[in-house]
């Protein structure tokens, strides 16, 4: 075999390319050979030929440094055998030329797998959590398969729905067969599983564990202010009380302090939990939490509208949807 670019295969030579192409640079190794000695009328033969050809490929694909770093993918769209645990390998056989070109496609390790895979999300547009799992999927370059959820209408209650998730809450991802639920634990899942930077969700324990602390802040304490006082307003239709505004207010003085020494909730840059606690913050203020009273969490807020990728038709379309539903709530007690 000769590790070359082919521009022309003469009868009875074998030619190795390396090719690099696509967003996530797989490396593909190409072999185009022509096999004269075969007779054209005995199709196995020919591909059983085409197997050791793809196994030779395959060892001088090992002679690459970043073999390690690299994972087989399955090519799409076209007619694929699997002839060795450790490759992958598309089969063209011109019968008529017993011409074959086989293609060993690698990616990158580190890279998210953009193969045309179903990742479904159960959501609701206006929910903040649902949000925030929209916003850091737009971010990392991954495709929701979005499947509106109604609570409201009873939907997640679905024999259907309790099947896959006996919690019948919302979001739920379900990534081929893989189902979670909570919005920060899928946050994680899915930057650890696609993501491509590191620093959304850093490996290092103490950048981490800030990270994390960040996420449980808003589920345990900011997040779940925010429903304290505005959700009576939708499901009972009674306003919220001057207890739960308090410990609110509370709340956004906790986040005003985290972003004192930083521009971003846990660190200089933008992680997961940054996504978790803006799509809090901007259901606050949209719903009437006078957010800038509070300067630097106003000043983060006005940084993540400039800086998220699909705030505009992912976030603040979401807030809006919420705002209507709650001035619905609202109108149904200032009638009383």
């Amino acid at each position: 075999m000769k590790n070359e670019q082919v521009n022309g295969t003469r009868r009875g030579e074998t030619v190795v390319s390396v090719v690099q192409r696509g967003y996530y640079s797989p490396i593909i190794l190409r072999t185009t050979g022509y096999n004269n000695e075969l007779p054209r009328v005995i199709p196995p033969m020919t591909v059983f030929v085409s197997f050791i050809r793809a196994f030779l490929a395959h060892l001088c694909f090992r002679e690459l440094e970043v073999q390690d770093d690299y994972r087989p993918v399955l090519p799409t769209g076209q007619c694929a055998l699997q002839v060795y645990p450790a490759i992958t390998v598309t089969v063209f056989v011109l019968l008529n030329r017993c011409k074959m070109t086989i293609d060993l496609y690698y990616l990158p390790a580190s890279a998210p797998c953009r193969c045309k895979m179903t990742i479904d999300l159960y959501y609701q547009p206006h929910s903040a959590p649902c949000r925030s799992i929209m916003l850091l999927a737009k971010a990392i370059g991954v495709e929701l398969n979005l499947k509106k959820t109604s609570i409201l209408d009873g939907e997640h209650l679905k024999p259907e729905f309790l099947k896959m998730n006996p919690q019948h809450c919302i979001p739920t991802l379900d990534d081929n067969g893989f189902i979670l639920w909570e919005s920060r634990a899928i946050l994680a899942y899915l930057q650890s599983q696609y993501g491509k930077h590191e620093s959304l969700y850093p490996k290092d324990p103490k950048k981490r564990a800030v990270v994390d602390q960040r996420l449980y802040f808003d589920m345990g304490t900011l997040y779940a202010n925010i429903a304290a006082y505005y959700y009576p307003t939708i499901f009972q239709k009674i306003p919220g009380s001057p207890k739960d505004l308090k410990k609110l207010e509370e709340a956004f003085t906790f986040l005003e302090n985290f972003l004192t020494f930083s521009a971003w909730v846990a660190g200089d840059r933008i992680t997961i939990a940054d996504y978790a606690v803006i799509t809090s913050v901007s259901t606050a203020e949209v719903l009437g939490f006078p957010v800038n009273n509070y300067h630097k969490v106003n000043r983060y807020l006005s940084k993540a509208r400039k800086e998220m990728a699909g705030h505009e038709e992912i976030n603040h379309a979401g807030c809006l949807a919420f705002k209507k539903i709650m001035d619905s709530g609202r109108a149904s007690f200032d009638r009383r």
